[in-house]
């Protein structure tokens, strides 16, 4: 997975310019914390209108491959590559569903949501058209999902945001 590309946008307000990169430097960025200061300053915010602008202001990650474009059209090469969403988990159950999919034969990156209150896990499929990334979504989904699960990700171009932990 070494040299698995994938697409990244400077934030959602700059969506007209993607930059592929590999998924390790995805994953350099995140454990470098490349995002922290402005995680942390999401994570304090009370007011959900400051929150989700700050949040628009976050690296945009298409881990399912190269795209042109941010829409299921704009894909050119699947990455052989998924991302699942849990959020809303309880603080006191955080720990447990975290470990449950990071022990997950199929999760190749797990890292914390920039809200904190859960975790957004990257799942190995096999390379597959638009159509079928939405059906390995909604079978991992059925075998491994959960009432924390978000199923706005079986769109082949939605984002992720970038996180730091």
């Amino acid at each position: 997975m070494k040299d698995t590309k994938i697409t990244i946008f400077r934030s959602l307000e700059y969506v007209d310019t993607p930059f592929i990169i590999t998924l390790e430097t995805a994953v350099r960025r995140i454990r470098e914390g490349k995002s922290k200061k402005l995680i942390e300053a999401i994570r304090k915010e009370k007011d959900k209108e400051k929150k989700d602008a700050l949040k628009r202001r976050l690296p945009a990650v298409l881990f399912a491959g190269i795209f042109n474009k941010r829409n299921k059209q704009g894909l050119r090469t699947h990455s052989s590559l998924m991302i699942t969403d849990f959020d809303g988990i309880p603080e006191q159950d955080l720990e447990k569903e975290f470990d449950k999919f990071k022990n997950n034969p199929h999760v190749v990156v797990i890292f914390r949501s920039p809200s904190g209150k859960g975790f957004k896990a990257v799942v190995r499929i096999p390379p597959c058209s638009i159509t079928d990334h939405e059906r390995y979504f909604k079978a991992f989904q059925k075998d491994f999902g959960n009432e924390y699960f978000d199923e706005k990700n079986k769109d082949v171009s939605r984002i992720c945001f970038e996180s730091y932990d």
